[in-house]
């Protein structure tokens, strides 16, 4: 049985109404803690994906890097053999 906003809570239903309210309460502190949850899996799926840009940034630059090495290395053979 709904009552009216307008009317006052008999006494009888007043524990009720109050035990609702309480659940109201919680439904809504779950439903702002689901939310709060959700923003977080989404930013961890985002740094997963930069990390991962990343790592094949760095793959990338691994070839180059051996090939510029060894190049150093081959000058240094030649200027020491002159």
């Amino acid at each position: 049985m709904l009552i009216p906003k307008d009317q006052p809570v008999p006494p009888a239903q007043q524990g009720n109404s109050k035990q609702m309210d309480k659940i109201q309460a919680t439904k809504q502190h779950i439903d702002e803690a689901t939310a709060e949850f959700s923003k977080t899996i989404e930013a961890i799926h985002e740094r997963g994906e930069r990390l991962e840009d990343l790592r094949g940034q760095e793959r990338s630059l691994e070839y180059p890097k051996s090939e510029f090495q060894g190049q150093g290395k081959s000058s240094q053979e030649k200027d020491v053999v002159e």
